[in-house]
C-alpha cells in the first residue's frame, strides 16, 4: 500500500453544534446544503465533495476531517457501504506522523465492520465482526467509541465488540487514512463526536430514539445462567416490566433459583408496557457431589460461549464470565481490561483441606494483582494468587482475616516471567500452605487461619481482585481446579507429569 498520508481541509456548508445530550457533542455534520463544499488533498486539489438531502457521498478520492479528539471520545453515523475493499475505512484517528505511525481506524472489510490499531500497545491488531448487523452494505447506525486504550464497536444499537487499541490524543478523520487506497466509498449522513466515551445505554438510546423503525427492544441477556440476573426496570427515559415463565427458577427481578434438574425459562421484557424482547434462558440444575476428590474444575472449553463456563467436575459448580471474556483452543484470554469469572458463593467454607491447581501463562507483571481470589471484601479477609510481584519477582499466594496489612504469605523467587506457561499448585491443610510450581516444591509456612474463617464467601473471582484500584490479571487460563484434599508432595508432581 502507498503510504502517503491524506491532509484533509474541508470548507463549506457545514452544520456545526455543541448541544448537551448524554454526552457533549463537539461537532454535528447534517450536509444539508447542496454541496459541502471544495475539498483540498494531497492527491488532488479541488475535489468535490457530493451533498444531497443530508446525504454526504464520498467516492473514495477524499475525506473530511472531524477535528482534535482525546483518549476518550465516542463518533457516529448513519452509513451505507458500497465499495468492496478489505481496509475500506469509514473512521480514522491519526496520533501519530509519517515517521510515527500510530492510529486506530474503523473500517469495512468486504462490508463486514472492523476496527484495527498500530501503535506500542497495539500492532496492526484487526478485529472484524461476522454479524448481521455488522453488515455496512445497507444503512447501519455505526458508532465507535474509545476510552483509554479500549475500542468498541456498536452497530444498530448493539455491541459488536471490543480490543485493545493504541492509547492517544489524535485527528479524527472520516473516510480516509495515510493510504489512499483505504479511501471509502459510501453515503453517509448525521456524523456526529462526542467529548466523551458513551456508554451501551446511551449507544442503545441513540438508535432507538432516533433512527431505529422497528419496535424498541433491552440489550441482549445470556441464555444461560447459574446466578442471579441484573433485569433493568429502566432504560433511558423508558420503563422496563418483565414476565417470567417460572417464578420458582427466574423472578421477574432476575433471583436464580437451581433445581434438581436443567430448567429453561422464558423472560419476557416489556418497554413502557410494550412487548419488546422474548429471551429463553437456560438454569442448570444445582451442585451435587458427583466427584468427591475435585471441588470444581474449570477448563475453559472454547464452546463456552454463553457466558458460562461449566464445571467439568461434575458437581455443577459452574461460573459466570464478564465482559466479553475470549474462549480459545488454548484456554480462556484475559486481556487485562476488565474480563473476569465469577465463581459460586461459598464454595471453599468448610472445606479446609484443599488444592488449588492454576495453569496460565502471563502477559503482565503487578506489585498488586490476583490472578485468583477467594474472599468477602478488602477489607473482610480473602486469599489469593500473584504469578509474580515485579519489584521481587515473587510468585505469591497470600491469606489474610482483613485487610492487606495482616496477610501472611508463602512466596518464592522467581516468579512467573511474561509469555511462560507455568502450573502453579498451591495445597492448604488446615493453617498450613505450600506452593509449587511444575511439580516441584518450593515454600511451605503457616498462613495462620484456615479456609473456613473466610466464611461464605461472595467473591470469588478469576482475573479479578478484591481491591477496585489493582489492575485485572492478564494473560491465558487454561485450567483452574479445586480439589478436595490436600495433596502430597508425591500427589502434586504426579499430577503434573500426567
Amino acid at each position: 500500500m502507498k503510504k502517503r498520508f491524506i491532509a484533509l481541509l474541508a470548507a463549506g456548508a457545514l452544520a456545526f453544534s455543541a448541544l448537551p445530550t448524554m454526552a457533549q457533542e463537539t461537532a454535528s455534520f447534517s450536509f444539508e446544503g447542496e454541496e459541502l463544499g471544495v475539498v483540498t488533498n494531497t492527491l488532488e486539489d479541488g475535489g468535490e465533495a457530493q451533498v444531497s438531502d443530508g446525504v454526504l457521498t464520498l467516492d473514495g478520492t477524499y475525506g473530511l476531517y472531524l477535528g482534535e479528539v482525546t483518549n476518550k471520545f465516542a463518533v457516529s453515523a448513519l452509513v451505507k457501504v458500497t465499495s468492496e475493499g478489505d481496509s475500506d475505512t469509514l473512521f480514522f484517528k491519526n496520533m501519530g506522523t509519517k515517521d510515527y505511525q500510530k492510529w486506530t481506524g474503523v473500517l469495512s472489510k468486504s462490508g463486514k465492520a472492523a476496527f484495527w490499531s498500530h501503535g506500542s500497545d497495539a500492532r496492526n491488531k484487526t478485529v472484524v465482526f461476522e454479524s448481521s448487523e455488522a453488515n455496512l452494505t445497507e444503512w447501519r447506525h455505526v458508532v465507535y467509541t474509545e476510552n483509554a486504550g479500549v475500542g468498541r464497536l456498536y452497530i444498530n444499537g448493539l455491541l459488536q465488540g471490543y480490543g485493545n487499541v493504541a492509547n492517544g490524543a489524535g485527528d479524527l478523520y472520516l473516510g480516509v487514512t495515510y493510504w489512499e487506497d483505504d479511501a471509502i466509498e459510501a453515503e453517509v449522513r448525521d456524523v456526529k463526536v462526542f467529548d466523551t466515551n458513551l456508554s451501551y445505554e446511551d449507544v442503545f438510546n441513540m438508535y432507538y430514539d432516533n433512527y431505529a423503525s422497528d419496535t424498541p427492544r433491552v440489550p441482549d441477556i445470556a441464555s444461560e445462567a447459574v446466578e442471579d440476573i441484573e433485569l433493568i426496570d429502566m432504560f433511558g427515559t423508558k420503563s422496563v416490566t418483565w414476565e417470567t415463565s417460572d417464578e420458582s427458577v427466574i423472578t421477574t427481578t432476575g433471583k436464580v433459583t437451581r433445581g434438581d434438574e436443567d430448567k429453561t425459562v422464558v423472560l419476557k421484557a416489556y418497554m413502557d408496557g410494550e412487548l419488546t424482547n422474548e429471551f429463553t434462558v437456560t438454569v442448570p440444575k444445582k451442585a451435587e457431589i458427583v466427584n468427591e476428590d475435585v471441588l470444581l474444575s474449570y477448563v475453559f472449553d472454547e464452546n463456552d460461549t454463553t457466558g458460562v463456563i461449566h464445571d467439568a467436575s461434575g458437581n455443577g459448580n459452574h461460573a459466570t464470565a464478564y465482559n466479553g471474556l475470549e474462549m480459545t483452543e488454548n484456554g480462556a484470554y484475559f486481556d487485562g481490561l476488565d474480563d473476569y469469572v465469577k465463581m459460586p458463593d461459598g464454595i471453599l467454607n468448610g472445606h479446609d483441606e484443599i488444592t488449588i491447581v492454576f495453569k496460565t501463562t502471563p502477559e503482565r507483571q503487578e506489585q498488586h494483582i490476583f490472578a485468583y481470589a477467594f474472599g468477602n471484601s478488602s477489607s473482610e479477609g480473602y486469599i489469593f494468587l500473584n504469578t509474580s510481584r515485579p519489584s521481587t519477582t515473587e510468585l505469591r499466594f497470600a491469606a489474610t482475616p482483613e485487610g492487606s496489612g495482616s496477610e501472611q504469605a508463602v512466596y518464592y523467587a522467581p516468579g512467573v516471567n511474561i509469555g511462560e506457561s507455568a502450573e502453579i499448585v498451591v495445597v492448604l491443610n488446615g493453617t498450613e500452605a505450600a506452593l509449587y510450581r511444575d511439580g516441584e516444591l518450593l515454600m511451605e509456612g503457616d498462613l495462620g487461619m484456615t479456609v473456613s474463617d473466610l466464611g461464605d464467601t461472595v467473591e470469588n473471582y478469576i482475573g479479578k481482585s478484591l481491591y477496585s484500584s489493582d489492575a485485572y490479571y492478564k494473560g491465558l487460563v487454561s485450567e483452574f481446579t479445586v480439589y478436595d484434599k490436600a495433596m502430597t508432595a508425591d500427589e502434586v508432581r504426579e499430577l503434573y507429569a500426567k
